[in-house]
């Protein structure tokens, strides 16, 4: 009755007793795999033993009894890998079935992301013409896994894009939300993975459990790389030991949502991302929240409010080192163009070679000039990975702009507009250093962006990212630096905040701007801006604004009295105030500083004698 109209109704039921009409069937096999109902292909490490459980069920149901022959063999996309199967031979009556397994020992040798595929195919002893085929696939871990935690909604696609728009490849894990059979990846599995994407998109029913933080935080002190991404799981766990130790998070402002993000500079994330927008938002509510960071993270995106939407934090001394980049919004929400852009940002911070870098000796720039680069690739201490050992291979190229034209290299294979290449091993721990000069085209308009990219890639998990370094043509050079007086403050006092912004290049910067955003917890006190400050300074709620002209060696100083609110659970113990600069030609930096008040602790009970 609830079809849609009468005449759909008597067609269902016309093919329904026409069903009914057909002759049973006296012969008939069908094999059915546990596989096609798990989280997705079998997989496992070198030296393990995968088995595949297989239903072989008879379904001539008006025949006799029937012996059914089996055969294993190898398949398109085998690797040969050795492989059992638990029966030759099963006898079973009309509509019985019988459970099989089928076993592959992944070889020793086997590396990233291969696959195995076997047949299994079954031979009716009463009709040697009647048979079924089902293929079984086995396969090692991708460099990449991608936790679908998603309900509601199916955004995993975008996630898959945005990294194979990069060149990489995840392996997909479905928690079965969507399908009301819930289960968390395991430890083991996780521990298979350089690195792990997880996300929850419009789960704001059970986003993300206490219990799935533990393991996430079991992953992480194993040497994890971990991209969280969830609109909704703070509202369930709020400041826990996950969020704020693991993902940097001090305080949370639920009032604060955005519709934009862009990139915070000072870390190669939010270096140069021109942001994008979450609009038209694809789902009923945006319960994206603004957060302040702990002390040591990094703040990488920022909101319509200009207050942190996107933290980044590590642990290099730990035993094992990890990482963790947190975004409280919809990712997913972001054209695809920018998923891709972030992604490749995020996941390249994430990999081994996070902290490599490439930059000009020099960032002031003529046209006709010459710029020398320093290539420096960094493969920090991580943990060996359970494929592999304490080397990896490495594989880099530096292509650049048409602006720029390579002069000499000390990386090998150079041509006019690529720097050149390397390809070797390294071990955690070593740090590599190339340089190269290039000429740059004379005639250029000031302003002209010149592009030189490091295209890296870590062979063995099949880890791929690009960084762009990015320089003006005869661009203003802006030096700064924040500092906060008394440096130790008590909770309810008041600061003092000078921010001295210099041109230190040869060349006048007419359209200089500065915004200082001050986090929760922070107020301006009236006046606000302190006599000897620069003229054209001016307030707009808890934003200090300044914008004029600075010569070359000029400089603006703004001294500003700040407030700070009595001590409150909600705020965090160490604040971050961070001042982005503007040049005018599109070179965004920022002078930041941590204010930690002084906040005693006390364990009760108190016994005095």
């Amino acid at each position: 009755e609830g079809i849609n109209n009468a005449a759909d109704r008597m067609d269902v039921l016309r093919r329904t007793l026409n069903a009914f009409d057909v002759p049973r069937m006296s012969t008939g096999v069908e094999l059915l795999s546990r596989d096609q109902f798990a989280t997705g292909v079998p997989i496992g490490l070198p030296g393990q033993v995968i088995t595949h459980v297989i239903r072989l069920r008879n379904t001539g149901d008006a025949g006799i009894t029937d012996t059914f022959s089996l055969a294993l063999n190898n398949a398109p996309g085998s690797q040969g890998w050795p492989a059992w199967l638990s029966s030759s031979q099963v006898t079973l009556a009309p509509c019985q079935s019988s459970l099989l397994t089928v076993t592959v020992t992944i070889p020793l040798t086997a590396t990233w992301n291969t696959v195995d595929v076997v047949a299994l195919t079954a031979y009716s002893t009463n009709s040697p013409t009647v048979s079924n085929k089902i293929s079984l696939t086995t396969k090692t871990p991708a460099g990449m896994l991608v936790v679908d935690d998603d309900r509601f909604f199916n955004v995993e696609q975008d996630y898959l894009d945005a990294l194979a728009a990069n060149g990489n490849v995840a392996d997909l894990y479905d928690t079965g939300n969507n399908t009301g059979h819930s289960t968390t990846p395991p430890l083991d599995t996780l521990r298979m993975y350089p690195q792990v994407v997880w996300f929850t998109a419009y789960d704001w029913y059970s986003p993300i459990s206490l219990a799935e933080e533990g393991t996430l935080c079991q992953y992480l002190d194993g040497g994890g790389r971990l991209f969280f991404t969830s609109q909704a799981a703070l509202d369930y766990t709020m400041l826990s030991s996950f969020n704020q130790n693991y993902l940097g998070v001090a305080s949370i402002d639920f009032n604060d949502v955005t519709s934009n993000v862009v990139g915070a500079p000072g870390n190669a994330i939010g270096d140069g991302f021109q942001g994008g927008s979450l609009l038209p938002f694809p789902y009923n509510w945006n319960l994206s929240s603004a957060i302040q960071p702990i002390s040591g993270t990094l703040v990488i995106l920022r909101g319509d409010s200009g207050q942190p939407f996107g933290l980044a934090r590590e642990c290099s001394t730990c035993t094992y080192p990890w990482r963790t980049v947190f975004m409280p919004f919809a990712f997913e929400a972001l054209t695809n163009t920018v998923q891709a852009d972030l992604m490749n940002r995020v996941t390249g911070w994430l990999t081994w070679l996070g902290d490599s870098s490439l930059s000009p000796e020099n960032s002031a720039v003529s046209a006709g000039g010459l710029l020398t680069y320093v290539l420096r690739l960094h493969m920090d201490r991580a943990a060996a990975t359970a494929i592999g050992s304490l080397t990896t291979s490495v594989n880099i190229s530096v292509p650049l702009d048409a602006n720029l034209t390579v002069v000499s290299s000390t990386l090998d294979g150079s041509t006019v507009h690529n720097a050149g290449y390397w390809h070797g091993s390294m071990r955690f721990g070593d740090v590599m250093t190339f340089t190269f000069v290039a000429a740059v085209a004379p005639a250029l308009n000031d302003g002209t962006s010149l592009t030189a990219t490091l295209l890296a890639a870590l062979d063995e998990p099949g880890l791929h990212f690009s960084r762009d370094s990015v320089i003006h043509v005869n661009a203003p050079v802006l030096s700064s630096l924040l500092t906060v007086q008394p440096e130790r403050v008590q909770w309810g006092n008041a600061l003092t905040f000078t921010l001295r912004v210099t041109n230190s290049s040869a060349v006048s910067a007419p359209a200089v701007s500065i915004t200082d955003v001050l986090p929760i917890g922070l107020s301006t006190v009236p006046p606000v801006l302190i006599s000897g400050s620069s003229p054209g300074a001016y307030t707009e709620g808890n934003r200090i604004l300044w914008s004029g002209t600075l010569a070359s060696g000029q400089a603006a100083t703004l001294t500003y009295l700040i407030s700070m609110s009595m001590f409150s659970s909600d705020l965090p113990r160490a604040f971050y105030n961070a001042a982005l600069i503007d040049n005018g030609d599109g070179d965004i930096t920022q002078a930041a500083t941590w204010v930690a008040p002084y906040t005693p602790v006390y364990y009760l009970p108190v016994v005095a004698r």
